[in-house]
């Protein structure tokens, strides 16, 4: 059987395979892998669980193995964000993984 994080890619295999960076596996003597959703991603090889990415940033599809950053002008004030919010007319965020944008 292999552990959590690993799969075994047949029934007669003889070596347990790591998930890759974006994949996960949260029980043991698992046959495949599961995708990271959009919202998420899987950071290393071998994970149990993939890890939500944090307000600021995004990730817009499954299989991520980063989050990717909110561009200057938009945010996103939430964990999970499949996309990042645009700033209101009046306000900006002059920096990458932005919370919040500020009053002009």
């Amino acid at each position: 059987d292999c552990a959590a994080g690993r799969f075994a890619a047949s029934a007669n295999a003889t070596a347990c395979i790591s998930c890759s960076a974006g994949f996960y596996a949260p029980n043991a003597s698992a046959s495949e892998c599961l995708e990271c959703v959009a919202g998420s991603h899987g950071p290393g090889v071998g994970l149990l669980r993939c890890v939500e990415c944090p307000s600021g940033q995004y990730s817009p599809d499954a299989k991520r193995a980063e989050c990717a950053l909110c561009p200057s002008g938009k945010f996103s004030d939430s964990v999970n964000s499949t996309s990042c919010t645009d700033c209101p007319v009046g306000h900006f965020a002059s920096s990458n993984a932005s919370v919040s944008c500020i009053p002009c």
